[in-house]
Order: C-alpha cells, then structure tokens, then sequence
C-alpha cells in the first residue's frame, strides 16, 4: 500500500508547510496556495483532484524507488526550479502559467493534460519522457538562455487529442484560430529542441504534428494546398503515401484506358461496358496490358508498344504523364529527405 493515510478537502496556504506531510500520503481534492515547497524531498504522494496556485518548487526531490503522482490536479502560477522530479507522472491535469527551470524530468510521464503558456527554462531535462494525450490547449515554449532541454530517442511527443473537450467546456478559445497556431508552434519548438540534440528523424515528427495543427487554422486556397499536401506526402514526411497514391493513380487510369482504347501492333484494347463477352481470361490480360501502358506512361518512360486510340485515351495519358512527373519529383525529394535523416 503506497498511501498510508488520505487527506481530503482541506485548504493550505502560505505558511502551513509544516502541516502538509511529504510521505505516503494521498491528498484528495486539496487547495495549496501562495506556499513555497524547498528542498522537499517527496515519497509516495498521491495528489488526486488538488488545486496549486503561486506555490514554488525548489531543489525538491523524489526519493529513490518512490513516486510522486497528480492526477486531475490543477497546476497555476508555479515555478520547478532545480527540482529532481524523476520519474514523475502527471495525468488529466491542467498547467497554466508554469515554468520548468533546470528540472530534471526524466523518466517523467505527462499525460492527458492541457498547457497554457508552460515554459521550460535553460538545463532542463526531459530524457525517456512521455508526452501524449495532450488536449484542448498545448501551449509549451522553451527558453534557452544557457542551455537547451536535453531529449534523446525515448523522449517522446504524442499526437495532440482534437476530440477530448473537458477542459474546453464553455470555452470560446476552442475553436479559435490562435489555439490550432499555438498547438503548431508548440510542435516545432519540441522539434527544434531535437534537432539541438540531434535526433533528426524525432523533429520531423513533431513539423509534421505541427503541420496538422496550423491545417485547422487555414482557410481557402491555402487549407486546400495543405489538404493535398497531407494525403499525397504527409507533408514531406511521409513517403510511402506518395508511393500508394501514385500507384492508385496508376490503376485508376489504366482502367480508364480499358475504356477509352489503346491500340497494340495487332489488337485494339476497348471495352463498351460488355466486359463479359471476351472472358475473365481476355479481361485480365487485356487489364495487364493496360496497366504496363499506365505505368510506363506515368513514368514518363514510353515503350511506344501500345499507344492511345482516339482522343480521350490521348487526353487521359497526357494528364498522367504530367501528374507522374509531379509525383516521382515528390516522392524522390520526400525519400531522399527521409534518408539523410
């Protein structure tokens, strides 16, 4: 049993920091206001549904083999400074105005929370740290003066939950633009703390996390461009998509080239929506024939073995050879962006 006593409804503030135990305690819907936590080392505490608003957490610690756990906690006006906090677990809880300044996270598990203007200052450490689950607000910048957040492969961002509204209730900063720009700059600024500590193919994860969230805030032309540009390449991130759709592109016309007709040295490919009269044999041969004629059309390549027949075939090849050179740009600049990586 980790708790060995459970304290509930009570309110603390200033200067009853004597009155608050730091040992196998669980705190159940508690106010802590104005109290300056230093040199406090936790062991075993549970803060399940409390209020913290203007405390100060210096040089405090975790003890070895212990935990500090807040779950649906809410968490205002606080500053962690030099705190050891590792392996600390936060969940559906709510940051607003906090700041981090050379905290040692690591091992930390932050999850299901909303952050509104967080700050993580200079040597702060967030190695084999959780992020997920983020909802309503994600707004986290960092501030290297001296230093920079350290991150490694285990530290890990999650996607940012769009339909989990509980703290968005009667919230008109909801559905504003400036909460999908701030879930973007959110983004990058992790990817920019990757990229100081090289880990490349992590911030590529997080521009193109960011590129989802800055989606939502476009309108006109510009959502439009963004909506191709997430289908077709994941945003340069996604190569294997670029690939899918080329290859869709590629059925797609040589079913219409079934249709629409290709002359061969010896035989005509047409079909007048009578495809069962030559057979399922003819059908997939003539479907083969078709399909090696898209594919070498789209590529740009051009055998000259089978051409198309009449004017709608012709239009229908000229549009995928422009589509081809388009897509076989994107999808070698994606894969080779993906490779340097």
């Amino acid at each position: 049993k980790i708790a060995n006593r459970i304290i509930e409804l009570e309110n603390y503030k200033n200067d009853d920091v004597d009155k608050i135990f730091f040992s196998n305690t669980k705190y159940v819907s508690c106010n802590f206001s104005h109290i300056i936590f230093e040199g406090i080392n936790f062991c075993n505490m549970i803060f399940e549904g409390c209020t913290f608003e203007f405390c100060s957490f210096s040089h405090c610690n975790i003890r070895n083999k212990s935990l500090l756990q807040f779950f649906s906690s809410e968490i205002f006006k606080c500053s962690f400074e030099k705190c050891n906090l590792k392996g600390i677990s936060i969940k559906k809880s709510r940051f607003k105005d906090v700041t981090f300044k050379g905290a040692f996270l690591k091992g930390c598990n932050f999850i299901g929370n909303c952050y509104s203007r967080v700050k993580f200052i200079d040597d702060c450490n967030l190695m084999d740290c959780v992020i997920k689950d983020s909802n309503c607000r994600f707004d986290i910048c960092f501030i290297n003066k001296r230093s920079y957040t350290k991150f490694n492969l285990n530290s890990h961002v999650g996607k940012f939950n769009y339909d989990d509204k509980y703290y968005c209730k009667d919230d008109k900063y909801y559905d504003s633009e400036k909460r999908y720009k701030d879930i973007c700059n959110t983004y990058l600024c992790f990817g920019s703390q990757y990229l100081k500590n090289d880990i490349r193919e992590k911030q590529g994860e997080c521009f193109y996390e960011s590129k989802k969230a800055l989606y939502r805030a476009l309108k006109g032309p510009r959502k439009i461009t963004s909506f191709l540009s997430y289908y077709v390449c994941g945003y340069g991130e996604k190569p294997y998509r670029t690939f899918s759709f080329s290859l869709i592109i590629v059925i797609f016309c040589a079913i219409l080239y079934m249709f629409t007709g290709l002359q061969g040295k010896d035989e005509l490919i047409l079909y007048l929506f009578d495809i069962g009269i030559k057979g399922i044999r003819v059908l997939i041969r003539d479907f083969i024939y078709c399909f090696h004629f898209s594919l070498v059309t789209f590529s740009t390549v051009g055998y000259g073995d089978l051409v198309p027949y009449g004017i709608m075939s012709t239009i229908i090849s000229s549009i995928e050879i422009i589509l081809g050179v388009l897509m076989i740009g994107i999808w070698t600049s994606t894969l080779v962006r993906k490779m340097t990586r």
